[in-house]
């Protein structure tokens, strides 16, 4: 994908919402649901550090990095969580960079409130209909 078509997706995707992890105060808790896995977040500080438990690789709690999400290529969105948009994982005990599937569903847990993402079912957007 070309810068101009990415940028052209991004905007488009943006009309949709996403979640700022910048905005998020620590102990904020996340569900993120993606094509093949549930993953359960809570964020540790204002940086990008965050205990992750959920997917192949992160069956027991495990403290990781978020630096944001990416359309699956090397541009990343940084400090963003968006709809179809894989979440990037940096696990410090691996070495290494992990990417999920595509995220579906996203939903902010706080003390005090829970906000769900409404996002459409990808079925349902035009660019995945067969013409």
């Amino acid at each position: 994908m070309d810068l101009e078509a990415l940028v052209e997706l991004s905007k488009e995707r943006d009309k949709l919402g996403g979640i700022n992890l910048e905005k998020l105060p620590p102990g904020t808790k996340l569900e993120i649901q993606t094509v093949n896995s549930l993953y359960r977040l809570e964020k540790l500080d204002y940086g990008n550090r965050y205990n992750l438990q959920g997917g192949e690789y992160f069956q027991q709690v495990t403290e990781v990095r978020i630096p944001g999400s990416t359309y699956g290529g090397t541009t990343i969105r940084v400090n963003w969580i968006g709809y179809l948009m894989r979440l990037e994982i940096y696990d410090p005990a691996r070495g290494g960079v992990i990417h999920t599937s595509s995220i579906r569903q996203a939903k902010i847990i706080t003390p005090t409130y829970e906000y769900s993402l409404d996002w459409p079912d990808p079925e349902d957007i035009s660019e995945n209909k067969a013409e």
